[in-house]
């Protein structure tokens, strides 16, 4: 395991659903079947591989040095590190399997938007201002509706778990972990 365990602006890191096991991911071969109609974010897999890295970005009105160390109750952006799309969600559009507000990936290098946006919170106390660690369970509010990402152990296609934005952030399923060593 890495010895420093501060996330910072350029980490790139897993991010596994602490209820169910599964790991944050998307693949261009999935996209939502109704709604958007933009590439699926979802849960899967048990150990991390390739599809399951993202990088830890700022928000698009920031501009910190690449290695700032980043405090609960920033902004940030989350790029997957293999299709070059930001994790992002917005109103208007259903994941079908739960109901609650989709999340999808979006955009690329050049283009991202508000819905891009995650406030970062330590599980259970919101810590802001205190810094990130990757031993902290935390919590991803989307900054547009304040609602947090989640997942749960429902069976969508194959053996992938929906991702859905939903609630205030105390419930279990409310609760990520991060994984440096991926």
């Amino acid at each position: 395991k890495p010895s420093d365990t501060t996330v910072k602006i350029g980490t790139i890191l897993a991010l596994k659903h602490v209820s169910t096991g599964q790991h944050l991911r998307t693949d261009r071969s999935h996209s939502t079947e109704s709604g958007s109609n933009q590439q699926l974010a979802y849960a899967h897999g048990w150990a991390v591989d390739e599809l399951d890295r993202w990088q830890v970005l700022p928000a698009n009105t920031e501009t910190p040095t690449p290695g700032s160390i980043i405090s609960y109750g920033m902004q940030v952006r989350l790029r997957h590190f293999e299709t070059g799309r930001h994790l992002h969600s917005h109103y208007g559009f259903v994941e079908p399997t739960t109901g609650q507000n989709e999340v999808t990936v979006y955009g690329d290098q050049t283009q991202s938007d508000e819905n891009d946006h995650w406030v970062v919170e330590r599980w259970g106390s919101g810590a802001y201002g205190q810094t990130w660690k990757a031993t902290d369970p935390v919590v991803l509010r989307h900054y547009v509706s304040g609602m947090v990402l989640c997942s749960r152990d429902l069976p969508m296609t194959g053996d992938i778990q929906p991702v859905m934005c939903s609630g205030a952030g105390h419930a279990e399923d409310d609760k990520w972990r991060v994984v440096l060593d991926c």
